[in-house]
């Protein structure tokens, strides 16, 4: 979508920011504009996409060249003025590595939203090839998933 003819359509530009960033493009027809980038940590790895129904909230987790996991939540347009960490154009960034006193991540996170509570949760693989488990439940918080599993004969 980079590589399109700018002067053929109003309002759409090449994007010209750094690589490795989630970028937000809007969609529109059969071409995407506004392209914006979302955070500024390098995104190495796949990132996952959840999305809470019941709030219709859209969050995107994902992990940085240092091993810390981001999400990103794309705010509702009435909440944007308390955005409590950092703006990106609707979209709220969080080191949830950091929140949660969490171990660095070697994997990619792969999250899920309880239907029942509305519960965030993202798996990963750590550095210490350990399973952990950052979640939200009113407050981020860390379980080492493999040291709760118990030793394996």
């Amino acid at each position: 979508i980079f590589d399109w003819n700018p002067k053929l359509r109003t309002g759409y530009r090449e994007y010209d920011g750094p690589r490795n960033v989630l970028v937000q493009a809007s969609h529109e027809g059969t071409r995407f504009h506004r392209l914006q980038p979302i955070g500024e940590p390098t995104v190495d790895g796949n990132p996952s996409a959840i999305h809470d129904a019941k709030r219709d909230r859209h969050y995107i987790a994902y992990r940085d060249s240092s091993g810390h996991i981001h999400e990103a939540m794309l705010a509702p347009q009435a909440q944007q003025a308390r955005v409590a960490v950092r703006d990106r154009g609707g979209w709220e960034l969080s080191d949830l590595t950091d929140l949660a006193g969490a171990p660095a991540a070697a994997g990619e996170p792969m999250g899920l939203v309880s239907a029942r509570t509305q519960a965030r949760y993202y798996v990963y693989r750590g550095r210490d090839n350990h399973l952990h488990e950052i979640r939200f439940e009113s407050a981020w918080s860390h379980k080492d998933l493999t040291a709760a599993a118990g030793p394996t004969e």
